[in-house]
């Protein structure tokens, strides 16, 4: 039997927000409501946002609450032009805290014991989880970003430099630091003709740095020497020096302040992203160890929820294999008085498919003709001139992301991943269509012109 939704906390009924071609893990999805209640004084919220999240296949979020803690955020903004510098100080503090982490277990130890030490364990990837995505990250920056863009067109009005504004915007919209990203490409053209004389040092200190990049929600496996290894020999460019604008020339202390906001929140909006990441992949062994213990293949524990990986000892075998196999190919779920259930809460909008023309926003510019590869799994593979189209992108498509000629995702704001990375790699990005994944399929020629954020079918496949 079909339950209906439960309202949202505004007491309407939930409103879908956008659609993205990824399944996100149950365990990942349980997060959410717990990480939620975790970081609430974080926050500095004065009440619970419920946290209504909702994820069918292939549509997520609920754009009334969305819109609502924007605007709560908006406010705490204007009234307190320190709050971002203050919430961002306690990410990366969050941050120091995931990186030292070592969690220390024995084999021999009973599964009740295993499962204590990672309820204790998850503590911080709960917490960086409460810290994700539109909660905050993603709306500070594009508060951010609204403000300054407005100042800078004002200020360069003035000046009678108004045709320099999108030479500015480019320059103000960089993120305070390198993304891993980055840190990665330039790890590899570093150390890539010293590769033969220090092979095992080098590849021990990929694996330490970056090995986490390869999983996404609890789902990867470890990258081996071989696969470490393409990576070098993969085609890499230098990046191209970042254009150097003097902003004292147009901005006041007050106004520069709040561009190095802009910027830092820009880094921070992926770089906990990446955090998650890592904060999960280190409670991998952990719960590799609790699969084995069990007598179940470590990959079913992804597809369950954590409140019921704590209560892994009451499921039989067979449960756990039903309950992954009924979601490995998607699912519905609907966080419900802080808990994530799965089950079946109604139909996603529907999405035309006729369309020739897609719009969305430009992250990156450029103008490319090429085949469309739409990936449905960072596992799948792309071979180089072929354009990348996905839900989204996270760290574990950085390898086809280097082969791609360019981006398009459903998803996505000026600060997403894909931008980042598509201003990283200086490749055209266009980002936020909504659709390319249910409209494009793999094989059709199309042009990507990211100088007017237009995508064009010029042919289809067969």
């Amino acid at each position: 039997m079909r339950e209906k939704s439960s309202k949202n906390f505004l007491g309407n009924n939930p409103e879908w927000f956008w659609v993205m071609k990824k399944i996100a893990t149950p365990l990942g999805m349980s997060a959410f409501p717990v990480g939620t209640k975790l970081t609430l004084k974080d926050w500095e919220y004065p009440i619970y946002f419920q946290s209504y999240w909702y994820h069918y296949e292939d549509v997520y979020a609920d754009k009334q609450e969305v819109e609502a803690i924007k605007r709560y955020l908006y406010y705490l903004i204007e009234n307190d032009p320190n709050y971002p510098d203050r919430m961002a100080r306690k990410i990366n503090n969050l941050v120091n805290e995931i990186k030292n982490q070592k969690i220390n277990f024995k084999n021999s130890v009973s599964l009740s014991e295993l499962l204590k030490i990672f309820e204790k364990e998850s503590d911080l990837f709960m917490r960086i989880v409460g810290m994700l995505s539109y909660r905050g990250p993603v709306q500070i920056a594009d508060i951010l970003d609204e403000k300054v863009l407005s100042i800078l067109m004002f200020n360069l009005s003035k000046k009678g430099k108004i045709n320099l504004f999108e030479y500015y915007r480019e320059f103000v919209r960089a993120p305070a630091n390198k993304s891993i990203v980055l840190e990665e490409h330039e790890f590899i053209i570093k150390n890539k003709d010293n590769l033969k004389e220090n092979e095992d040092k080098v590849l021990k200190e990929y694996k330490s740095k970056f090995g986490f990049l390869s999983f996404h929600w609890f789902i990867g496996k470890e990258l081996t020497d071989k696969e470490v290894l393409d990576r070098f020999f993969q085609k890499i460019s230098e990046h191209e020096t970042e254009k150097k604008l003097v902003l004292t020339e147009i901005l006041d202390e007050k106004e520069i302040k709040l561009v190095k906001q802009l910027q830092e929140w820009i880094f921070l909006r992926t770089f906990i992203k990446d955090m998650v990441n890592l904060a999960s992949y280190k409670l991998q062994p952990l719960l590799s160890t609790i699969a084995e213990k069990k007598g179940i293949p470590y990959e079913y524990l992804p597809f369950l929820t954590y409140p019921e990986i704590l209560d892994l000892e009451i499921f039989s075998i067979e449960e756990i294999k039903k309950k992954y196999l009924e979601r490995i190919n998607g699912y519905s779920a609907q966080i419900k008085n802080d808990k994530l259930i799965i089950g079946d809460f109604g139909d996603p909008p529907k999405i035309g498919e006729e369309t020739t023309i897609l719009k969305g926003e430009i992250a990156f510019k450029g103008k490319v003709t090429g085949k469309v590869k739409i990936l449905k799994s960072p596992k799948d593979n792309m071979d180089e001139a072929e354009i990348l189209v996905v839900g989204m992108t996270t760290p574990d498509y950085l390898p086809n992301m280097k082969k791609a000629l360019a981006f398009v995702t459903d998803e996505g704001g000026i600060t997403c991943h894909a931008a980042i990375v598509a201003r990283e790699m200086r490749k055209p990005c266009i980002i936020g269509t909504k659709v390319a994944t249910r409209v494009l399929k793999s094989g059709d020629l199309v042009e990507v012109d990211a100088e007017k954020g237009i995508v064009t079918i010029l042919e289809k496949a067969d």
